[in-house]
């Protein structure tokens, strides 16, 4: 969470398909004259349509695996991390096919979180090189998405309006104010040390920059109390 900024949000709407708003990302990105080292998605888009896309745009990507088949099942077994190709809808008649490759990292628990045996963790990858255990760890960088939602949750206002585009406008508000806190953290309190620039997470909590925030907001607007807010 310490370097990580909000740089575009996508409203997206019932009839919208995860196709495409994987594919308004991408155009995002190149517009911005970006590249795109590698793709990191959930799980809700392991789909043969969108790994089909971004195999013809020749886009790295990394995304966990729904272990949807028995085939798959099958596969995901044994004592050893492996990689293999694995052909999404082979079976299928109507549904599109995609091979793909997987790779598959063994981890032996050892009683951690209560858990014992070999945990297989899975994910499709594409023009990526590197071990199962690589991969596995650069995949780890993407859950800190998941601790943005949780902490954009605590900036965002609270309402009970059904209005779309109002809730939309807060939630951009509360991105705007968590960008605002990560960069405050990268130029005020990184530690003073030689190396990578680390920050000092202690000096400027979450708790510490809403009660600044509370209190600034107090000297601008003020609060009605019950018998102030007249009652029709």
């Amino acid at each position: 969470m310490d370097k990580h900024l909000i740089l575009q949000v996508i409203p997206l709407f019932r009839d919208s398909t995860n196709l495409t708003a994987i594919k308004n990302c991408v155009d995002l990105i190149y517009g911005y004259g970006f590249k795109i080292k590698s793709l990191m998605l959930d799980r809700e888009f392991y789909s043969a349509e969108i790994f089909s896309y971004l195999k013809e745009s020749e886009i790295p990507h990394i995304v966990p695996v729904k272990k949807n088949s028995d085939e798959l099942k099958r596969q995901l077994k044994g004592k050893k991390s492996k990689s293999f190709e694995y052909v999404i809808n082979a079976k299928s008649k109507n549904k599109l096919k995609c091979k793909v490759k997987i790779v598959d990292r063994v981890i032996y628990m050892k009683g951690k979180k209560g858990k014992k045996g070999a945990l297989h963790r899975a994910f499709v990858v594409y023009k990526i090189n590197t071990s199962p255990q690589s991969i596995s760890e650069r995949y780890r960088h993407r859950f800190a998405i998941e601790s943005t939602y949780v902490i954009n949750n605590k900036f965002k206002v609270r309402t009970s309006t059904k209005d779309h585009v109002v809730r939309f406008f807060y939630y951009l508000i509360a991105c705007i104010i968590q960008n605002f806190w990560v960069l405050t953290k990268w130029e005020r309190f990184a530690k003073i040390q030689r190396g990578p620039k680390v920050i000092d997470r202690d000096k400027f909590p979450l708790n510490h920059y809403l009660a600044i925030i509370f209190e600034e907001s107090m000297t601008h607007f003020r609060i009605l109390r019950i018998d102030e807010i007249a009652i029709s």
